[in-house]
């Protein structure tokens, strides 16, 4: 049976929603982590993995993310990603989950520190 559509190989990145590169940045590409946890999803636990494919590296640019799902990278390196995207199938938000006072999806603006580039 192979794996599940969310399996990878890089350990930092286990269910991965998201995915987008910066073209400035040749052979690196950003990945959104759901939830670092095995087992079902667990609350402020994604994250955000900058992989260096060239190096075969792996390094966390943001992490403690509730539930974040896609992303976008413009100039600089600066990543737009969305976060909070779960919710019930009535379309109410889960009880107990905000997150950055929000109980509803939020978009984050994370810019890579000098360093982690």
């Amino acid at each position: 049976m192979p794996p599940p559509a969310t399996w990878t190989s890089c350990r930092t990145a286990q269910h991965v929603t998201g995915c987008s590169a910066d073209p400035t940045d040749d052979g690196v590409i950003y990945l959104v982590n759901m939830w670092r946890t095995d087992g079902p999803p667990s609350p402020n636990t994604g994250s955000v993995v900058r992989y260096d494919m060239d190096r075969r590296s792996a390094s966390i640019v943001a992490r403690d993310l509730n539930y974040p799902n896609m992303l976008a990278v413009s100039q600089r390196r600066t990543l737009y990603v969305s976060a909070n995207t779960v919710c019930l199938a009535t379309g109410e938000p889960l009880p107990d989950r905000a997150f950055m006072g929000q109980t509803s999806g939020v978009l984050l603006k994370i810019s890579v520190p000098e360093a982690d580039r």
